[in-house]
């Protein structure tokens, strides 16, 4: 039985927004400019993308002696656009991808975690590790262009059609209540349920204008796949910062350079934005433009909410902030 994945909504999307900016991504700065900069990739390109990846690792991957369907532990940042590149193309590769975060404080930790999902392979940013001793088979993540595929055959039709309750993807708790983070084995059931809800949650304000918005986390947790997923159902775009958490001068910058005009964010660094508002007219102005605020983590400290209430705010400004509560097994619960 067929089901919506995050990659049923990207070909939807392509079809119908090929030319939209589905992300922004940094450009490294030159030697005739220190201002921060982007460029688009466009829904059509982040579909030919991820075919490119899907490809590169069936052919490694296949070499290696790893059947279509097994645990594919992938240890990334998630900070970056060919990080989702190697999640979604290991999906249409047709493996399960396990996902650790950068932050993890060794490997042993991750081969432990991968031991109790029965993982075949690891992938890995270079200088993440050490992974010498690893029991399974180790890959370095690469950024990959057409010409890295173009001996490499088309990707065959799928053999089966997965189920509904097949494991599609594997996230981790974060590990505060026990010695290691725990499983979240995620079925296409779970993964079509949380298609739903993000687009609930990312409904644009104005349909006649493309919705700029950002990233805010890892893609290795599920929060940021969750917004992506949403992003894409409405046919947006999301800017990476250049760095996680991003500060106040880059948040101008994306506004007035990206459009960006909604962000989901975790509740500390929002915080730190609104105290500096009491002090900034032009953080202010910025945040209450906006058309949408949503936050997550934790909840706002109480003297920070509400912002169009504070008598330090001008009263014909207002920021939409909207907070969102869930956790990872069951994904975002509700927003108020």
């Amino acid at each position: 039985m067929s089901s919506r994945t995050y990659l049923t909504i990207l070909s939807d999307s392509a079809a119908r927004y090929p030319t939209r900016p589905v992300s922004k991504i940094p450009v490294p700065p030159t030697n005739d400019t220190t201002a921060r900069q982007w460029k688009d990739i466009t829904y059509a390109q982040f579909a030919k993308d991820i075919d490119f990846y899907a490809r590169f690792w069936t052919h490694r991957l296949t070499i290696g002696g790893m059947p279509s369907g097994a645990i594919i532990g992938l240890w990334v940042g998630g900070f970056e656009y060919a990080d989702i590149l190697h999640i979604y193309g290991l999906t249409k590769a047709g493996y399960i991808p396990q996902l650790f975060p950068g932050r993890l404080p060794n490997s042993a930790v991750i081969f432990e975690l991968m031991e109790m999902a029965g993982a075949k392979a690891l992938i890995h940013t270079a200088n993440f590790g050490p992974v010498a001793e690893s029991p399974v088979p180790t890959y370095v993540v690469q950024t990959l262009s057409s010409n890295d595929v173009k001996d490499v055959p088309h990707l065959p039709p799928p053999t089966r059609q997965p189920g509904l309750d097949d494991i599609v993807i594997i996230y981790h708790t974060s590990g505060s209540t026990g010695r290691l983070p725990k499983l979240v084995r995620c079925s296409y059931r779970w993964l079509e349920n949380m298609v739903a809800k993000s687009a609930t949650i990312t409904e644009p304000n104005d349909p006649n204008r493309q919705d700029v918005t950002v990233w805010m986390g890892s893609m290795a947790h599920s929060p940021q796949n969750f917004m992506l997923m949403g992003a894409i159902q409405h046919g947006s775009c999301t800017v990476q910062p250049t760095k996680v958490p991003y500060d106040t001068d880059e948040l101008l910058d994306m506004i007035k350079s990206c459009n960006l005009n909604r962000i989901n964010i975790y509740s500390p660094p929002l915080t730190t934005f609104l105290r500096i508002s009491k002090q900034d007219q032009e953080v202010l102005r910025a945040l209450t433009q906006l058309d949408d605020v949503l936050y997550s983590g934790l909840a706002l400290p109480q003297e920070e909410e509400g912002l169009g209430t504070q008598k330090w705010c001008p009263s014909d400004q207002h920021l939409w902030e909207h907070g969102m509560w869930g956790f990872t097994g069951v994904g975002r619960c509700f927003r108020r």
